[in-house]
């Protein structure tokens, strides 16, 4: 087994190839809940919901019935309300 030691003493089974490369991943391409997004954008979760239904949000993505955002995408929508 290839272990790799994560910070707090977490032990990761690196022998997985999807637990390797998401352990590898920046923590800017990680994928956020839509909590996290409305915490760190200080909207509530609704407001998100509105959003994504009317196509004025962030970009999101579907896994499985579960919506999830990628921290870039999020930083390039401010980005692109700051410039509005």
């Amino acid at each position: 087994m290839t272990a790799m030691m994560w910070p707090g003493g977490l032990e990761l089974d690196m022998s997985n190839d999807y637990t390797a490369a998401a352990a590898l991943r920046p923590e800017t391409d990680r994928l956020l809940t839509s909590t996290q997004v409305a915490e760190h954008l200080q909207v509530p979760t609704r407001t998100l919901e509105a959003w994504r239904y009317t196509g004025t949000g962030p970009t999101f993505v579907r896994v499985g019935k579960y919506v999830r955002y990628r921290h870039t995408d999020v930083d390039a929508w401010v980005a692109s309300q700051e410039a509005a």
